[in-house]
């Protein structure tokens, strides 16, 4: 299997800050949108939110892989809390890049 470009340790960094940015976002306009404030602002600030959250998901399940063989580090359902430490697939270790 061909391996990606992303480090995971980056990879798993970015899914966590934007699904969570974008969960908070959202949860400011639903409660904008509550309050009746500005209803086309809390629409916007959904929409950018669930984008959010959309990308976070997306850079998770495309870029959390093996630096090694390219194989996925987690279950289909499910992007992992941490990175593990050995790859399930093919067993090397796997640490973090120096930055």
């Amino acid at each position: 299997m061909k391996k990606r470009g992303m480090n995971c340790f980056f990879a798993h960094s970015l899914s966590t800050l934007l699904t969570m940015g974008g969960f908070v976002i959202s949860m400011i306009a639903c409660g904008i949108g509550q309050m009746g404030w500005c209803k086309p602002l809390a629409i916007v600030l959904a929409v950018l939110g669930i984008g959010g959250m959309a990308a976070g998901a997306a850079v998770g399940y495309g870029f959390i892989v093996c630096p090694h063989c390219g194989r996925l580090l987690y279950d289909f359902q499910r992007i992992p809390s941490k990175i593990p430490t050995y790859c399930p697939h093919c067993g090397e270790y796997i640490e973090e890049p120096d930055i």
